[in-house]
């Protein structure tokens, strides 16, 4: 940072500059920002199981958690990837593998107009490990997810179906 002349003013114009956006409306600079508030409550938790390995509370800011899946809710896939990610965290206190699988693949079906065939979720990886009855219910719920974020959303001018 030294070298490249980045210091604490320059991150709190940075901070400045990311609120105005997101007070005018910028989903971006919203997103940034609860980005950052992730980054703070995972340091924080993981400072916290540092000095107790036996705490299994994990991620205490709930109110984030929330803020990220409902940014994910509306749509926004960065804030679904995130979501996902945390999900998988072990700085959770109850970390949940098929639902964040879940949020990443109604992520990936972003791209899609329709849903996923048979071969294209094949070739995802999202399924490797699971037996049918997982997978069955991994993709049940990445519909589920889709159906509640994504549905009104268009890929390419074309609305999801």
């Amino acid at each position: 940072m030294a070298c490249q002349m980045v210091g604490p003013y320059e991150y709190r114009r940075v901070e400045a500059l990311m609120r105005e956006a997101a007070t005018l409306g910028s989903t971006d600079a919203r997103f940034f920002l609860l980005e950052h508030r992730v980054q703070e409550a995972l340091t924080a938790a993981s400072a916290l199981r540092d000095q107790d390995p036996t705490d299994t509370s994990g991620f205490r800011d709930a109110a984030t958690l929330a803020d990220v899946e409902q940014m994910a809710l509306a749509g926004y896939r960065p804030a679904m990837t995130l979501t996902a990610q945390l999900l998988r965290s072990n700085l959770l206190a109850a970390a949940d593998p098929q639902r964040s699988a879940a949020w990443q693949l109604a992520a990936t079906q972003l791209d899609y107009p329709q849903p996923m065939t048979e071969d294209q979720l094949r070739g995802t990886g999202f399924f490797d490990e699971l037996n049918p009855e997982e997978a069955q219910a991994l993709l049940g719920e990445a519909a589920a997810l889709l159906g509640r974020c994504c549905a009104a959303q268009t890929v390419d001018g074309v609305a999801r179906q």
